[in-house]
C-alpha cells in the first residue's frame, strides 16, 4: 500500500527564518482526518474498520508492500482500544512551528548546510509504535512524517529533520528501495546527531528500543555487524525490510538500526564529524562501512572533537605575549581528552609563537591531537585536508552564536 499524502482543510503553511537563509516549512495536520475516521469506525467490526481506515484516513508508517498492508491491519486492531485514551489529547493538539524551525536550524548548523530548505511536515496518528519517516513529496520536496499519538517527542522530530537535511547535503534518495549501506548510514547519523542535539537521555530513547533490545544487540554486536556487512550493496525492498522490521542475520529485529547506531558511533570515535559523515558519496559508502572496526564499548561522549583557540581562551594573553591560564577550561579539556574526545589547537599563531603556545599548554598538562590542522583520522578517511578544520564544537573568545549576532544587530 502506498503512503498517502492527502491535503485537507486543516493544512497550514508556515514560513520560518533559518540561520542563514529562509526556510519554507509547510505543515499538514492529519489529526482531524484521523478523528473523522475514528468517529465513523467507533462501533464497527474489524473488517469494516479497516475499509473505513483505507477510505477515510489511509496513512501509516509502513513500507508500500503487501507485507506493509498486513502490518497496518494488525496495528489498527492492536491499537484500537488504546486510541480511546488519547482522543481528548488529539482533539486539543496543534503543531508548534516555532520549535520546529529551531530544531531545523540546529540540524543545518551541525551538518554545515546553509541553503534554504523547502519541507513538508506531516503530523499523523500512528499505532503507538513511534515510527516516524521521511519520504519524497511531489517534485524535489521531502515530507517528514511525525506520529503524535504518544505526544510530541523532540528526539523524533530532530531525527527526521536530520534525514531531511542529510538528503539535501548528499542528494541521496529517501525512497524505500535503497542500498542497505545507505539505510544504515542514514539511520545511524540521525540517531547519533539526535543524541548530540537533544542530550541527557538514555541510549534507548535515541534508538527507539524497548524490552532490553539494545542490550541484547550489544551482546551480539560483532555478529550483527558482520552479518549486515555482507548485504551493504543489496538494494531490494525485501532486504531493507529484513533489517528494519523483519529479523536480521542473528534473528533479532531492527538489526539495521543497531548497525547504524554502532557503526556511526565508531566513526565518530575515529574522528569523523557529523558533517563529514553526511558528505560520504553513495558510491564510496559500502567500501567505507566495510572497513569500520567494531569496538566493544558503545558508550558515547558529549563531544567528539573540539577545536580550541589559544589567546583569550586557553591563555589570558594578548598576542604575541603569554599570560595566565584559564585553569577551569584547561582542566575540563584534559578530562575530556582522557575520556576520548579529540582536541585541536586552532589559533592564528604561527611558527615561533605557535611553538611557544604548544609548549605553554604542555606545561599545564594539555596536549592536542592536531595543531592548526584536521585530525589525522579525518584526513586519512577523506583523502584531503580542508582549510577549515572539521570538528563538532569551536571554543573561541571571539566566537558568537548566529542567533545572538542577529539579536545584537
Amino acid at each position: 500500500m502506498q503512503r498517502q499524502y492527502t491535503r485537507h482543510d486543516d493544512t497550514t503553511s508556515y514560513k520560518g527564518i533559518g540561520r542563514i537563509m529562509k526556510d519554507n516549512i509547510e505543515i499538514i495536520n492529519l489529526v482531524p482526518k484521523f478523528l473523522d475516521f475514528y468517529n465513523r469506525a467507533i462501533n464497527s467490526d474489524a473488517e469494516t474498520r479497516f475499509e473505513l481506515w483505507k477510505s477515510h484516513y489511509g496513512f501509516a508508517a509502513v513500507p508500500p508492500t503487501a507485507e506493509g498492508e498486513r502490518l497496518i491491519k494488525e496495528q489498527l486492531e492492536s491499537s484500537w482500544e488504546k486510541y480511546k485514551t488519547v482522543i481528548s489529547f488529539l482533539e486539543q493538539w496543534s503543531p508548534d512551528d516555532g520549535k520546529i524551525q529551531q530544531h531545523l536550524s540546529k540540524v543545518k548548523e551541525a551538518l554545515e548546510y546553509d541553503e534554504a530548505i523547502d519541507v513538508v511536515l506531516i503530523f499523523f496518528v500512528g499505532a503507538f509504535e513511534g515510527n516516524a519517516f521521511a519520504a519524497p513529496y511531489g517534485e524535489n520536496r521531502i515530507a517528514v512524517c511525525l506520529p503524535i499519538e504518544n505526544g510530541e517527542n523532540e528526539i523524533t522530530i530532530v531525527h527526521e529533520l536530520v534525514h531531511l537535511v542529510h538528503s539535501k547535503v548528499s542528494g541521496f534518495t529517501t525512497s524505500w528501495e535503497r542500498e542497505v549501506a545507505l539505510f544504515v548510514l542514514q539511520e545511524g547519523l540521525a540517531m547519533r546527531l539526535s543524541q548530540y542535539l537533544v542530550p541527557n537521555h538514555d541510549d534507548e530513547d535515541y534508538v527507539g528500543s524497548k524490552d532490553n533490545w539494545l542490550q541484547e544487540c550489544n551482546k551480539d554486536a560483532k555478529l550483527i555487524i558482520q552479518g549486515i556487512k555482507q548485504h551493504l550493496r543489496d538494494n531490494s525492498a525485501e532486504r531493507v525490510f529484513q533489517f528494519t522490521m523483519g529479523n536480521g542475520t542473528t534473528g533479532k529485529v531492527r538489526e539495521g538500526y543497531f548497525a547504524g547506531w554502532k557503526m556511526v558511533g565508531d566513526m565518530l570515535k575515529a574522528g569523523w564529524s557529523f558533517a563529514d559523515i553526511a558528505r560520504i558519496k553513495e558510491e564510496n559508502m559500502a567500501d567505507i562501512m566495510e572497513n569500520i572496526e567494531t569496538t566493544e564499548n558503545t558508550t558515547t561522549r558529549k563531544y567528539r572533537s573540539l577545536a580550541v583557540d589559544f589567546d583569550g581562551t586557553l591563555c589570558y594573553s594578548v598576542w604575541p605575549e603569554l599570560g595566565p591560564p584559564n585553569e577551569k577550561l584547561i582542566e575540563t579539556l584534559k578530562k575530556l581528552r582522557e575520556e576520548g574526545t579529540k582536541l585541536i589547537l586552532w589559533t592564528c599563531r604561527e611558527e615561533e609563537t605557535l611553538d611557544e603556545a604548544v609548549e605553554w599548554c604542555k606545561q599545564y598538562g594539555l596536549e592536542f591531537d592536531a595543531v592548526n590542522d584536521n585530525l589525522p583520522e579525518a584526513k586519512e578517511y577523506f583523502q584531503h585536508n580542508s582549510r577549515k578544520v572539521s570538528c563538532d564544537l569551536y571554543i573561541d573568545d571571539r566566537a558568537i552564536y548566529p542567533d545572538d549576532f542577529l539579536i545584537r544587530n
